[in-house]
């Protein structure tokens, strides 16, 4: 969520924190989930929100006021923790995730910066407070929420985001969050990031690789924790029920550690439950857990007041600084505009002492003109690189938000804005260029909002574009594309990106289309140039026909790159195009789709580099056919794309190829094309006997997520057959699914995959659904299958539990099963759909 937070005072309520939040980025829908579930104390460790005040342009968010500071300060400062300070601020990031989770809510963007600390006056005790909670609801049936780009913050994103195939598509569950939690473990224990730098090669690098250094003199069990939080393999990932029951958390030594001073705070929480008012009491079961609790005279030193951020002007005061704070605040509403300047500067040159950076210098100098004669120009140059080389030095590759902010605010990035507005273009230096893109990249939304805020000239970057030098057409175009992607607005609605209008004036989209025809410029800035390009044409008609032609054909040309990001991108760029009815039909030309069947349909043959070649145009394709289809309510592009013939040719694929040559790619491609008809029975009782088969094959594949996919869209076959039966008939693809060995591969792989996975529940209930009023004959399969469909009864999914109370239900009515059912004295429920 882009933001910025200020302290405010209220009369009735003293200081707390008000955040402005462009409208256009707000979600409400998603930030409602959130709201709900910190309200009445459902989540203690979730910054409760207290109003909502809607303006023009923001919505204003006021929240209690956390007075000690982020979790981020305390990691910048790089000091030790002892094991037992650790174990409770953990416990308490871990249970708040847990308790989201438990409500089916993904926080999807936590980091330190995220994690607020607060002390309630007269208690003790540091309570961690997660803010920023604009959560997804997790969807029921399908094992994948849609995005349309990536969210969160690079060195803090799982595996599976950062190499996500899907196009615009990624796989989300609450082991997202369990991975950057891990990764502020790492953090707190090894003062670092577990790769060499914050840069995305880096990051890439290390996911590739697969390898997490072990920090010097941390003990097994700290160590096993962090290792089984930061699982590449999101399905062997813990879970935050898992990891709070972590013998790190729970064995002798978490006991044993146990201070007297800790003892005594969790005592004193027992006797105030129920006295406290304030939302940030979190009296819990886990509060009173002295191994939850952080001892306030260590953090106490490690999180001294400090003036390094504009979060610190948050944080770290005492009652008695609260209270002068508040008349100062009642005060500064009838200050001048000058004072309030003033005291901002005050602010900056404190701030700086940490940094050794002096911005108020740094803008008195990048603001001076460019004038004089060539003694003057010199010096003045030289001067004002000097300055930017600051830049690059203290921010390149590094995630430092709290200086990046304050050389916003300080009017640094106004002063480059402007000379690449208004200097003669050829005397820029490509160091100013890098160090306006440094403080841009890698930097948070917030950060880019902030400079939204400021209301960023767009005229100067775009001027860059007409550079000769390679490098600051580089520069350029890598910092408008961070700008746009901070900004872009995904609505239902056919509009323009919220800058369409600033960056035609200064003819943006022309100087796009004529630097992706610049014949010196290299394939990364062609491809940038043209996902800028969409972006700025979001859901809306490109109106230039040669504009289009060029464009769409260059971002299809990209959709499966070997560079990770621009492939998520031009995925992403494709699915924005496809909103429009003009771009849509530009993007469906001719005989596109008969072409993809043709392709789809030619056989793996002929030498390994000739095979290679046909598997690599055929997933191509069906990533192609992915990206044109728009959202998930697209149900028009999908049977257009049915139509013409490319599920039949994915699933002949499915049914003749050899299993070791399908990739997940293909797969992919089918689950997508034909998984939005899951409340459609007639669609799938129309084309069970061509699509039965092959995906029973498929589940003798080796990758479990072919397996997964292939269990899902069996399950909405059988299923809806299941619906479509009257009360005594038997399954209508009973047979079929026999004929194919159906049952046993279904048991198979039913036995096979591991009690943790939701697609083993995924194959009891389609088991348990095509014996339909009919006896599971083998005792073994009856046994396996009714158990595991007894415990699914009271899942913590409602879909799951309805289905399989349902499954039950129609099994009971023959004996055999009945009696199995019965066993123990189990009833089955009613469901509740």
């Amino acid at each position: 969520m882009d933001s910025r937070a200020f302290n405010v005072s209220k009369k009735e309520q003293g200081i707390i924190t008000a955040k402005i939040v462009n409208k256009y980025e707000f979600n409400f829908e998603q930030f409602q989930a959130g709201l709900e579930l910190a309200k009445d104390e459902q989540n203690p460790f979730l910054m409760k929100y207290t109003d909502i005040i809607q303006s023009d342009e923001a919505f204003i968010l006021l929240s209690e006021f956390a007075n000690f500071g982020s979790l981020d300060q305390v990691i910048q400062k790089k000091r030790n923790l002892s094991n037992p300070a650790i174990r409770a601020i953990m416990k308490q990031i871990l249970e708040g995730l847990r308790l989201m989770h438990e409500k089916g809510l993904i926080h999807k963007n936590l980091k330190p910066s995220n994690i607020l600390l607060h002390i309630l006056p007269g208690s003790g005790r540091v309570n961690i407070k997660i803010v920023d909670y604009g959560m997804i609801k997790k969807q029921k049936q399908s094992r994948y929420s849609t995005f349309n780009c990536v969210d969160g913050t690079y060195p803090f994103l799982p595996p599976e985001l950062m190499h996500a195939s899907r196009a615009g598509s990624f796989t989300v569950d609450e082991k997202t969050d369990v991975w950057s939690a891990g990764i502020i473990l790492y953090q707190l224990v090894a003062h670092k990031f577990p790769f060499p730098s914050t840069s995305q090669n880096d990051i890439k690098q290390f996911m590739q690789n697969k390898a997490l250094d072990r920090p010097a003199d941390i003990e097994d069990t700290l160590w096993n924790l962090i290792t089984k939080m930061l699982e590449f393999n999101n399905e062997d990932r813990f879970t935050a029920e898992q990891s709070l029951k972590h013998i790190f958390f729970t064995g002798r030594k978490a006991t044993k550690e146990i201070t007297e001073e800790a003892k005594q705070l969790a005592s004193k929480s027992i006797q105030i439950q129920g006295k406290e008012s304030s939302p940030f009491s979190g009296i819990t079961s886990m509060t009173q857990n002295p191994t939850s609790i952080p001892e306030l005279s260590q953090w106490e030193q490690l999180n001294k007041p400090a003036e390094s951020s504009s979060e610190s002007k948050q944080s770290n005061q005492t009652e008695s600084k609260q209270n002068n704070q508040t008349e100062s605040k009642q005060n500064n509403q009838t200050e001048s505009s000058t004072q309030q300047t003033s005291k901002e500067a005050t602010q900056i040159q404190q701030d700086q002492e940490v940094s050794g950076i002096d911005y108020i210098k740094m803008v008195e100098v990048l603001k001076q003109p460019f004038i004089g004669d060539q003694n003057k120009k010199k010096d003045l140059q030289q001067q004002q690189e000097d300055e930017c080389k600051k830049i690059i030095t203290y921010l390149k590759d590094k995630t430092n938000d709290n200086e990046r902010t304050q050389i916003i605010e300080a009017g640094v990035t106004k002063e480059l804005l402007t000379s690449f507005e208004l200097r003669d273009i050829q005397s820029i230096p490509p160091i100013y260029v890098e160090a306006f893109h440094v403080i841009v990249s890698p930097a948070s939304k917030e950060v880019i909002q902030l400079l939204i805020i400021k209301k960023i000239s767009h005229q100067g970057l775009f001027r860059l574009l007409d550079h000769k030098n390679i490098d600051i057409v580089r520069f350029s175009i890598k910092s408008i594309e961070t700008v746009l992607s901070s900004s872009i607005v995904v609505s239902e609605d056919s509009q323009p990106h919220p800058f369409y209008n600033s960056i035609s004036k200064c003819f943006g989209p022309k100087k796009l289309f004529t630097l992706i025809k610049r014949s010196d410029v290299d394939k990364t800035i062609k491809d940038l140039t043209a996902i800028c390009f969409v972006k700025i044409f979001i859901r809306s008609d490109i109106p230039d026909k040669s504009w289009k032609q060029t464009f769409i054909s260059h971002i299809k040309s990209i959709i499966c790159d070997s560079d990770e990001q621009t492939k998520l991108k031009s995925r992403a760029a494709l699915r924005y195009l496809a909103y429009n009815t003009e771009n849509h039909t530009e993007i469906l030309k001719g005989d596109f789709l008969k072409h993809i069947v043709t392709d789809l349909k030619r056989p793996l043959q002929g030498t390994e580099e000739e095979k290679k070649e046909i598997q690599q145009l055929q997933e191509y394709e069906c990533v192609l056919i992915q990206a044109m289809i728009k959202d998930n309510e697209d149900k028009k592009t999908r049977k257009t794309i049915l139509k013409a013939g490319i599920v039949d040719s994915l699933l002949e694929i499915f049914l003749q190829r050899d299993l070791s040559t399908i990739t997940h790619t293909y797969v992919e491609a089918f689950y997508f094309l034909t998984c939005e008809f899951d409340d459609d029975d007639d669609y799938w009782l129309q084309n069970a006997k061509q699509q039965i088969p092959p995906l029973v094959h498929l589940l003798n594949h080796q990758n479990t997520k072919i397996v997964g996919d292939s269990l899902l869209s069996l399950s909405f076959i059988i299923i809806a057959g299941s619906n479509s039966a009257s009360k005594t008939q038997k399954h209508p693809h009973f047979d079929l699914v026999s004929q194919c060995d159906g049952i046993g591969t279904l048991y198979s792989t039913f036995r096979r995959i591991d009690p943790s996975d939701t697609n083993k529940g995924m194959a009891a209930l389609i088991v348990g659904n095509i014996f339909l009023n009919r006896e599971i004959d083998n005792e073994s399969i009856r046994h396996d299958i009714i158990s595991y469909l007894k415990g699914l009864a009271n899942d913590k999914d409602q879909w799951t539990q309805d289905e399989s109370r349902r499954a039950l239900k129609r099994l009971s009515k023959i004996e055999a099963n009945r009696t199995e059912i019965e066993k123990d004295g189990f009833q089955i429920q009613k469901s509740n759909s």
